[in-house]
């Protein structure tokens, strides 16, 4: 009978608290409204909200190559690991013009997160269809992955269904074939800015120990937005972003009554108490990965509460892509010159590095009780600002893979990260690595990181036929320091695309 009770009484907590997570529709109402205007989508042509298939995708997107094969077209870049086409639209005027900025969005890599391929989908259309909108293709080709985890977006699960990998958290390592199609789609576009659409959950269950007394609390924003806060992506980019990209952003969301803030998350900091991180830094992360190709990347996040204000989301990231393709269009020649600087910037490779901390941060959140916004000061790191760099090393011209590392160079080559295969035997002076330790850290989204300490020399070495040459002189050189460099976080090493045996010498080299 005891036993009975307490199970009894832990499923009233369980239900207590999912109610407690849920948003009342008064909230909504006030804050969350939909907006008034039409987006001709299959999630929003029928009596009661649903998202958009991928059946359903498809036969609108085959619609919009059919009606206007002049600028729209469609390729398959991949199957997902349940065999479904994953497609990349392009659309492009065809004028002559072979030098027009390339600009790549993608969505869905959240299989639970549909609104980016709604917004996406909406885009497609008006660039056909909407004046202004279709002049953006006087200067811009677009290149748009609607719609990415698709095995997950059909049974609306966060993770691949297969592998159960978490796709942004597999920039670096690649083991999913939807990660190798996001590649893919880059090194078709050779994109000069890139937007990857995501939603986030408002309402958290940490967020109950911010204001003791007044638990009910969730995050105010239509729209977040991540940029990325690492060292290693060049500075004109990081630069471009902050004081051009976002201010525009901030000015088209206002104009629309959309509200937005910085993307954050809140965990437990290891002392009792709360810390958000405000931005973000991994390489294994889209906006990361894809500024360490050398373009201009942003990552949006729009409030998501299952359809719940589902045409206000959509809307939201139909204007966040009109607003970057704009700010882009309006700004070509700084858009070029900004990554010009990016692939002269030769500084070191940042092994090692933190962002500030605040401690009474001003964060705005929704009191669901009262109905009304209310501003807490929380203890943040500002992981949009500019890092501490604690630990770096040199740019090296070359690094060098024994023969042996054939995953490697797979995932080298999927990156769009240009090799050479040496054909005659070549002797370099080089530094080595000697694995000092191997500590295995926490999964990341599927994936379980060692982290691998070395100890560096130099010597002289003989390369033998077969080697694998990779020269920082490409566009690429920062995406291939981060995946080389032994001890970088989410690189080859961390991320065991390379084996690391303890005492025992890596087969990676480096040439400087």
């Amino acid at each position: 009978m005891k036993k009975f009770l307490t199970l009894l009484l832990t499923l009233a907590v369980v239900i207590a608290s999912a109610q407690r997570l849920q948003e009342p529709q008064a909230v909504t109402d006030r804050w969350f409204y939909p907006p008034d205007v039409r987006i001709d989508n299959p999630a929003f042509n029928r009596d009661v909200i649903a998202w958009t298939t991928y059946e359903e995708m498809m036969l609108f997107l085959n619609d919009r190559v059919s009606e206007h094969p002049e600028l729209i077209s469609m390729k398959t870049i991949g199957q997902t690991a349940e065999g479904r086409d994953i497609p990349l639209i392009v659309v492009s005027r065809n004028d002559g013009n072979e030098d027009k900025l390339r600009v790549l969005y993608m969505g869905r890599v959240h299989g639970n997160e549909p609104s980016g391929t709604e917004g996406l989908l909406h885009f497609i259309r008006q660039l056909a269809e909407d004046e202004e909108v279709n002049a953006l293709l006087n200067r811009i080709d677009f290149f748009i992955v609607p719609m990415t985890n698709i095995d997950g977006g059909e049974i609306n699960t966060r993770r691949t269904v297969v592998q159960d990998i978490d796709l942004n958290r597999d920039m670096t390592k690649l083991c999913t074939p939807e990660a190798v199609a996001i590649h893919a789609a880059a090194n078709i576009a050779q994109p000069h800015i890139v937007v990857d659409f995501h939603e986030y959950g408002p309402i958290r269950a940490l967020n109950r120990r911010i204001y003791p007394g007044r638990p009910a609390l969730a995050a105010a924003e239509d729209m977040q937005f991540l940029v990325s806060g690492n060292p290693n992506v060049a500075q004109s980019i990081r630069n471009v972003i902050q004081e051009l990209f976002l201010p525009n952003l901030r000015e088209s969301m206002d104009a629309n009554s959309l509200t937005h803030y910085n993307y954050y998350t809140v965990s437990e900091d290891g002392q009792g108490g709360l810390l958000f991180n405000i931005g973000g830094f991994s390489p294994r992360s889209s906006s990361n990965a894809m500024s360490l190709r050398n373009s201009i990347a942003l990552l949006t996040e729009t409030r998501n509460l299952g359809t719940t204000s589902a045409l206000r989301r959509s809307f939201a990231q139909y204007v966040f892509a009109v607003c970057v393709a704009r700010t882009a269009y309006n700004n070509e020649d700084l858009v070029r010159q900004v990554l010009a600087d990016g692939l002269a910037d030769r500084s070191d490779v940042a092994l090692r590095f933190t962002h500030p901390i605040y401690e009474n941060h001003p964060l705005l959140f929704i009191d669901m009780d009262k109905n009304d916004t209310i501003s807490i000061g929380v203890r943040a790191r500002r992981s949009y600002l500019p890092p501490i760099v604690t630990v770096s090393t040199p740019l090296p011209r070359y690094y060098y893979l024994l023969p042996s590392e054939t995953r490697a160079l797979e995932v080298l080559t999927q990156l769009g990260i240009e090799t050479t295969i040496l054909q005659e035997p070549r002797t370099a002076t080089v530094v080595y690595h000697i694995v000092t330790s191997i500590t295995p850290e926490d999964p990341v989204g599927g994936i379980i990181p060692l982290a691998t300490t070395t100890r560096t020399n130099t010597r002289e070495v003989t390369f033998p036929v077969g080697t694998i040459k990779v020269c920082t002189n490409q566009r690429h050189f920062r995406l291939a320091s981060v995946v080389l460099e032994p001890e970088m976080s989410q690189g080859f090493v961390n991320y065991l695309v390379i084996t690391a045996v303890l005492g025992q010498e890596l087969p990676l080299y480096k040439e400087l």
